[in-house]
């Protein structure tokens, strides 16, 4: 029989902390953390990650995921008893899923106890013969230092989880290292640049889609045409319910196009300008609709009043500024462009439904705005010009003014200047007496 290692009992006898350090009471009698903190590299690695770990908090200690008796101290025996190693592939889902599909053990912790059946039915599964980043449980999860998804620091938080997927997504070729088939390796990128992952990544927004959000987290899948509007929808609620009253909600249920990525790429999304989504359109359309057919001429029918109106809030937007910058109180103006600027926003979403009638409706309510504020900057620029004139004839009452008050000085001054002259004559001739 093999002895407990001379390290070991050191480690008991003369440093009893060291021991401690694992923290929970139960762990200061347990084999495996006591041997392993002695440890080192790989072998140690998971001692020091245990102290964050979620499980750690629940009780769930080493021998509960790979066997073995943690209260015999002979390594050996431990190791005999019931262990099992490291677990992989299938092995690890069917592990995981031990705990994690019971109601009873999951309860206390409200975690759903669906993922594995999820994670069997979705395009990672099986795991077998599907390439060496074929992931399961632990390669998203983590092993020994599983966090909550709340934490920052866990691979599943909103915010890691698009660097998460493009560790498979997001690199390599096809058949190497992702199952041939299965997404490009140019994804994340894509993602990344879109207007999706920029809200994510570079504005910090939780709220803003990850990969996870239309594609789940376990039941990962290409969401199908049909699916989309009810995943989009989740967000683009106003998009999705003017969609469903349109002609290419019927055709979806029909034939299976299209879904919102029949008209948007699925990554690499932008949220464009309306001028750009315009002109996005007329390029898009053609793709499905022959050039001559009815439902491309209505379609451009709608496009063209969205671009007249477009152009007049651009055209209303820039009087607006130029009145401001003479100085004049635009706030009347500034409230009417608003409503113009609510009204016109609405038009995007209803295109969905590619209705005439209903741009027209409310292209005509942007326009009564438009034309209401117009007018109100048309009488600001009538003020302006009549105040230019006031100033011309203010201007020029001055200018003749002065002219005839200089024309007096001068006067003034040439009869003071005769008066003078006019006494030194006196003068000279009072001096000289009468003549003889």
């Amino acid at each position: 029989m093999r002895t407990v290692p001379f390290m070991v009992i050191l480690l008991l006898v003369t440093q009893p902390a060291q021991a401690d350090w694992a923290g929970a009471p139960g762990e200061r009698t347990d084999s495996c953390v006591i041997c392993h903190s002695t440890l080192s590299g790989r072998l140690f690695a998971p001692v020091f990650q245990w102290e964050r770990d979620v499980h750690r908090t629940a009780g769930i200690n080493c021998h509960h995921c790979h066997g073995g008796d943690p209260s015999n101290m002979d390594s050996a025996l431990g190791h005999t008893s019931g262990f099992t190693g490291v677990p992989v592939g299938e092995e690890v889902v069917d592990l995981c899923s031990g705990c994690h599909s019971s109601a009873g053990r999951m309860r206390s912790f409200a975690l759903r106890i669906d993922q594995d059946a999820l994670f069997r039915s979705s395009d990672h599964w099986p795991v077998e013969g599907q390439g060496k980043n074929t992931p399961t449980c632990t390669t998203c999860h983590g092993s020994h230092g599983i966090l909550s998804q709340e934490d920052p620091l866990s691979p599943v938080y909103s915010l890691n989880i698009p660097e998460l997927c493009g560790s498979c997504h997001g690199a390599g070729d096809w058949g190497t290292d992702i199952k041939e088939g299965s997404s490009p390796p140019w994804i994340f990128n894509s993602y990344r640049t879109g207007v999706h992952g920029r809200a994510l990544l570079e504005d910090l927004n939780l709220r803003a889609p990850n990969c996870a959000t239309c594609h789940g987290a376990h039941s990962t899948a290409a969401p199908p045409p049909e699916l989309t509007p009810a995943i989009c929808g989740r967000c683009h609620m106003e998009e999705t319910r003017y969609f469903n009253t349109g002609p290419h909600r019927a055709a979806l249920n029909v034939v299976g196009e299209p879904g919102c990525t029949g008209c948007h790429e699925a990554h690499i999304l932008e949220s464009p300008p309306a001028g750009m989504a315009i002109q996005a359109a007329l390029e898009t359309c053609p793709g499905c609709h022959p050039e001559d057919g009815k439902a491309l001429q209505m379609g451009r029918s709608i496009v063209t009043e969205m671009e007249g109106t477009a152009l007049s809030i651009d055209s209303l937007r820039r009087l607006r500024e130029d009145i401001s910058l003479r100085g004049f109180d635009t706030l009347q103006v500034d409230l009417l462009l608003q409503e113009a600027e609510s009204w016109f926003s609405q038009i995007l979403p209803a295109f969905h439904a590619l209705s005439t009638d209903r741009i027209r409706e409310l292209t005509g309510m942007t326009l009564d705005k438009v034309n209401a504020a117009e007018d109100l900057l048309q009488a600001l620029s009538m003020e302006l010009s009549m105040r230019r004139l006031g100033l011309l004839v203010i201007s020029l009452l001055c200018f003749l003014t002065i002219c005839l008050l200089a024309a007096k000085l001068r006067l003034l001054e040439k009869m003071e200047k005769d008066r003078k002259l006019s006494d030194l004559k006196d003068s000279a001739d009072n001096q000289g007496g009468p003549s003889p």
